[in-house]
This record gives structure tokens, C-alpha cells and sequence, in this order.
């Protein structure tokens, strides 16, 4: 799986989840891929249905009901508000002088240094960052619902390499580089009840 990391991708999917939800900072529902006036976000494919308020156009979409098809022990419970870091996979090579191991190390090195930015940036927000040590993550809502995210299924029609968890609220997708995120839906998110 390839992980994009582009500057202009930020422009392109906040512009594409506008367009294509018709998010106008209501609340909403994602069904089939669509946002609509509902008051309700959930994910029509599983049947999940999760009251949410203030929805972002960076909220995921990728997401299925916590329904213990998924040993528990294959899954990371994340309860508090914070910044969830989805590392890429470590590869090795036979020959580390080849042009892939070249090209591998050299986009770890870029990969390392936006994430230390991403982090720090957050840090000063007061937002912890954790690393995501299973391929699931399962977050609960207040009033018991519970969804699980595959970190290695695309979110909004991309990989992703950081997500935002706000306690309570449906994740949103972080852009690893910080420039590239509007800020304005991330604080509005951060700052929604």
C-alpha cells in the first residue's frame, strides 16, 4: 500500500470531501459515501449509527461497528483526545545500496522529520500524540456505541498516516505535513462539544 504524501493533496481532498459531502459545518450523515442533512453520522454499509454534532469534512468515513468479529486482542482501544501516528511499514532489503532501498530510506527520512513537525505542532495545542501499535483502532461514543477503524484501509479515498481523535467525536484525518492542514476545521473540531 503507498502512502502519498503531497502538498497539493491537502487542497484536493479538503476540496473533494466539500464537494462531494456538501459539508457546510452542520451535522450530517455519511451514507454510501454521501453526506446528507440528517442529524445522524454512521455508516450505512454496517448499520452504525452514531449521533454526532458539529461533523467535519476531515471526519473518516472508513469505519464498521465494534461487533466482536475482530479478536480483541487485534484491537487498540483509544479513549482520550489525541494524536494517533500510523507508522509505515518497515521493509528490508537484500542489497540496502539498491535504488528501491535509495529511494525507501530517503522517503522514512521525510517521513520521520513531517511527523516530528506534525507532532510538535500538536504539542503545542496541548494534544498528546500516541503511536498506533495495532491495526485497529475502536473508539467508544458516550452514549455506548463503539466503531473500529482499519489503519491499513484507505480513509476518504486515501492512506493516511495520522488520524485526530477527539473524545467523543468521530477521528479526522491529519495531513502529515503541518502547512498542509486547515486549521480552522482542526480547531473547530478540537473545540466542538
Amino acid at each position: 500500500m503507498k502512502r502519498m504524501i503531497f502538498p497539493v493533496l491537502t487542497v484536493v481532498c479538503a476540496l473533494s470531501l466539500t464537494a462531494a459531502y456538501g459539508w457546510s459545518g452542520r451535522s450530517g450523515r455519511v451514507a454510501g459515501g454521501r453526506m446528507t442533512d440528517e442529524t445522524v453520522v454512521g455508516n450505512a454499509e454496517t448499520n452504525v449509527a452514531v449521533n454526532r454534532a458539529g461533523t467535519s469534512p476531515l471526519s473518516i468515513t472508513g469505519f464498521q461497528p465494534d461487533d466482536g468479529t475482530i479478536p480483541a486482542d487485534s484491537i487498540q482501544g483509544i479513549a482520550e483526545t489525541c494524536l494517533i501516528e500510523i507508522w509505515p511499514e518497515v521493509r528490508y532489503f537484500e542489497d540496502e545500496n539498491s535504488d528501491e532501498a535509495d529511494a525507501y530510506f530517503a522517503s522514512m527520512d521525510d517521513w520521520q522529520y513531517y511527523m516530528f513537525e506534525t507532532r510538535s505542532m500538536f504539542a503545542d495545542m496541548g494534544v498528546n500524540s500516541i503511536r498506533a501499535e495495532q491495526r485497529y483502532l475502536s473508539f467508544t461514543f458516550a452514549d455506548g456505541v463503539k466503531i473500529v477503524v482499519d489503519t491499513e484501509k484507505e480513509q476518504n479515498g486515501f492512506t493516511v498516516d495520522v488520524l485526530l481523535y477527539k473524545e467523543g467525536h468521530i477521528p479526522i484525518v491529519i495531513h502529515i505535513i503541518p502547512g498542509d492542514n486547515d486549521m480552522e476545521c482542526v480547531n473547530d473540531y478540537l473545540n466542538s462539544k
